[in-house]
């Protein structure tokens, strides 16, 4: 479902065993006391956050316990139809559905965001991230080299073939 609050995303992201794979230093950010904060994309009509919940989760809800989604993406706008997909999960429910709920939340991109093309890149040191991309539909593509990540795989696919290959009611 899609969500303009972002408690869900935060949570997840700052997850001690999440955090390290977004190569955040929390001492190099003392101005959020060490926090990874993603708010902000939530103001920028560029990105469309998206998770497996069943409601919007606020930041109330979250310290009182409320139970988390296990799997948050970002979208991020490249191109007219075309969006990069970054995946925040919580390292708990990392394996067993989370592929099937990543690809419900895809078909959501697809149908109610018309999105033409989604694509991602995966550092090659993360070989959960490496299975994970193929899993969801996501086609290899090339290798390259990112400022922050360091030697990448590039993965996409289209709406149309993501679609008929990668989506049925049982997803």
């Amino acid at each position: 479902m899609r969500t303009f609050d972002p408690s869900v995303h935060n949570t997840l992201a700052n997850h001690p065993q999440t955090v390290r794979w977004l190569e955040w230093n929390p001492e190099d950010h003392p101005e959020t006391d060490g926090f990874l904060m993603l708010d902000n994309l939530f103001e920028d009509p560029n990105y469309i956050m998206l998770h497996n919940g069943d409601r919007e989760l606020t930041a109330e809800d979250v310290l009182a316990g409320a139970p988390l989604p296990s799997l948050a993406l970002i979208f991020e706008w490249s191109a007219p139809g075309v969006w990069q997909v970054h995946t925040i999960s919580h390292p708990d429910a990392r394996g067993g559905n989370l592929a099937a709920e990543a690809k419900k939340l895809l078909f959501e991109m697809f149908t109610e965001h018309d999105a033409d093309m989604i694509w991602g890149m995966v550092a090659r040191h993360n070989v959960r991230g490496l299975k994970f991309f193929p899993k969801i539909g996501g086609q290899s593509c090339g290798y390259g080299h990112h400022f922050v990540a360091g030697d990448v795989e590039y993965f996409r696919n289209s709406r149309a073939r993501w679609m008929s290959d990668h989506w049925n009611k049982e997803s």
